[in-house]
């Protein structure tokens, strides 16, 4: 792919140093589909009172040695919406604030995508939750940290095709990772077809969540200090009354200090 830097879109202040960079990534973003977008080392400040930046049918790779950062946690960090092609590669951010009472601000969200890669993305502080994909397909992602969430690490509703190579979580609420069916969604109706390496979990509500997903395919699970379950498998009549969990399949784990929180 062509490669630009965002440091070839800018709209005023000193890139990476703080300045209010919401336009700048917004400008860089819609003009470098089909491209990669570098994000050099230094930190990209999100500061949009009226929310986070919403990216629409992009397709191409952004990641970089930078960090975004986000100055409202009230409001989601970046969305990205209908785009196909869509590669995340030593993606960073977190919210700038401390955590604080829980909200409907998820970091990033993925919604309405197709052939999404995702590499070395690590998150971190939020109200919400780290990572929601909504109806995605063919999605892989090679390797997830997260740390410091109100809500779910990674939450995924209704997917068609789905790998995860490792997951990392440290101080989650709800489920470190969720896989979860949701009745009512025109794009795609199920949550199927899902391949995770391997999950290590530290101080979370629950460690792996799975309801009323099928054909999930979990290797290696270490988790350690829950505030409820370990594992969870389940269908939750809240989210679905035409699924139910089915062929889950989950190899070596080991669940330590279940209830400790």
């Amino acid at each position: 792919l062509p490669t630009a830097s965002i440091l070839d879109f800018y709209m005023g202040g000193t890139p990476g140093l703080g300045a209010d960079d919401t336009a700048s990534l917004s400008r860089a973003v819609a003009e470098t589909c089909l491209c990669a977008l570098d994000l050099p080392k230094g930190e990209y400040i999100i500061n949009n009172p009226s929310g986070g930046v919403a990216v629409e049918n992009y397709s191409g790779k952004i990641g970089g040695r930078g960090k975004l950062r986000f100055a409202n946690p009230t409001n989601t960090g970046i969305s990205w919406n209908y785009c196909h092609g869509l590669h995340l590669a030593e993606f960073r951010s977190e919210y700038i604030d401390a955590r604080t009472t829980r909200n409907g601000a998820t970091m990033i969200v993925v919604r309405f995508c197709n052939d999404v890669q995702i590499d070395a993305m690590t998150l971190r502080n939020g109200n919400a939750a780290a990572l929601l994909t909504l109806e995605c397909a063919n999605m892989e992602i090679g390797r997830i940290c997260m740390d410091g969430f109100k809500a779910n690490g990674l939450m995924v509703v209704n997917a068609a095709g789905l790998t995860i190579g490792q997951l990392i979580a440290r101080n989650v609420e709800d489920g470190a990772l969720e896989l979860s069916c949701f009745d009512g969604k025109s794009v795609i109706t199920d949550c199927s077809d899902i391949t995770v390496g391997s999950i290590n979990v530290k101080n979370a509500d629950i460690g792996l969540l799975i309801n009323s997903a099928r054909r999930v395919n979990v290797g290696v699970c270490k988790i350690d200090r829950t505030r409820y379950n370990g594992i969870q498998i389940i269908q939750d009549l809240n989210t679905t009354t035409a699924q139910w969990p089915d062929d889950i399949s989950i190899g070596n784990s080991v669940i330590t200090n279940v209830g400790a929180i």
